[in-house]
């Protein structure tokens, strides 16, 4: 019993240390915004040059736009005010998506 007390422990410890926060947030926000431009507009030098220029706002304006719920272990992120076209869960260092804008999830 102590064996597995010290192991969720560890795991506990571990997924607090490693829980993502806004800064962490905000790079992924520009790095997913990146790809998704330039699948929209292709991957030509205007089409990378409009994908950098998009992807930097969209990191910028990450914290202005998107709330952060810290559950210590884990985090949940909503891009939007009133009803969030993006909710993202940010556990271990890692992002998945949980919601788009059409309101499909990562699972369909």
């Amino acid at each position: 019993m102590k064996k597995y007390l010290i192991i969720v422990g560890a795991l506990c410890g571990f997924l607090a240390y490693t829980n993502p926060g806004m800064e962490e947030f905000s790079t992924f926000a520009r790095s997913e915004s990146q790809a998704m431009i330039r699948d929209e507009v292709g991957d030509t030098a205007i089409g990378r040059a409009v994908a950098e220029f998009g992807s930097s706002l969209a990191g910028d304006l990450a914290d202005d736009v998107t709330s952060r719920k810290n559950y210590v272990l884990f985090s949940t992120y909503a891009i939007g005010d009133d009803e969030p076209a993006w909710r993202f869960l940010g556990i271990a260092g890692r992002f998945v998506q949980l919601d788009k804008p059409d309101g499909s999830t990562n699972a369909d």
